[in-house]
């Protein structure tokens, strides 16, 4: 109702004002890009509210709003002069894994995407596959209990942040190129792993250039079937 929505926007006004710290504020003043550090401690703050995961479900530690509340507390959060922070983690990582994911994979990975103990970044596009997405050819092949990674990605946005990535892998050649493809989670600490950032013009980062050499990953980090990424 629109008392409702009145009294959540006083509600989520009065928490900014109280609660968002004076650096952070001054950076988004600025129009400046903030660090992973002033990420990770508003976000925490927006957790400790119940506000992390607007539109996740309560049983993964989200809201569970419909679609209008969730517009307004983001909305409120903006004209608050909160941050606007970019998290595929939040908001296509967690989803894929909450719908795809296994419940061992959902245990170790959704607490930690909420409160931004990991940040995740998005391993599709590579030098040779950006628009053309069907045709990546960083591979993975199986070993045992797991897969042995090698290829380039770039423009992963925050790349420079993250510990971690969602990543499309090709584990078999077919004759239709959408098929043979996997989804793999990949820790991006891991040995034979190398993040490259991308600077702006001016300086800047925000992208970066992720490199495969002989990564070993956990079978039990696949996300859904083998070869059926694409979907």
């Amino acid at each position: 109702s629109d008392n409702e929505a009145a009294a959540l926007r006083n509600e989520v006004r009065s928490f900014v004002e109280k609660n968002l710290p004076a650096d952070i504020r001054a950076t988004v003043e600025a129009k400046r890009l903030i660090s992973r550090e002033q990420a990770q401690r508003w976000q925490r703050q927006l957790n400790a509210a119940g506000w992390a995961a607007p539109g996740w479900p309560k049983k993964f530690g989200g809201t569970g709003w419909p679609l209008v509340k969730q517009a307004v507390l983001q909305e409120e959060l903006l004209l608050s002069g909160a941050p606007a922070i970019e998290s595929l983690g939040l908001g296509t990582i967690g989803p894929t894994i909450i719908r795809h994911g296994t419940e061992d994979q959902q245990t170790r990975f959704l607490d930690r995407i909420v409160n931004f103990d990991d940040y995740w970044c998005q391993a599709y596009s590579e030098p040779g596959a950006g628009s053309d997405l069907a045709s990546l050819t960083c591979a993975a092949r199986r070993e045992g209990d797991h897969y042995i990674v090698n290829g380039t990605k770039i423009w992963q946005s925050h790349g420079h942040w993250a510990n971690r990535a969602l990543a499309l892998v090709r584990t078999s050649q077919e004759k239709r190129k959408q098929e043979g493809i996997t989804v793999l989670l990949i820790d991006l600490t891991a040995p034979g792993v190398t993040v490259r950032p991308i600077k702006f013009v001016n300086g800047t980062l925000f992208h970066s250039e992720l490199f495969f050499d002989d990564v070993r990953v956990p079978g039990a980090d696949r996300v859904g079937e083998e070869g059926e990424g694409w979907a």
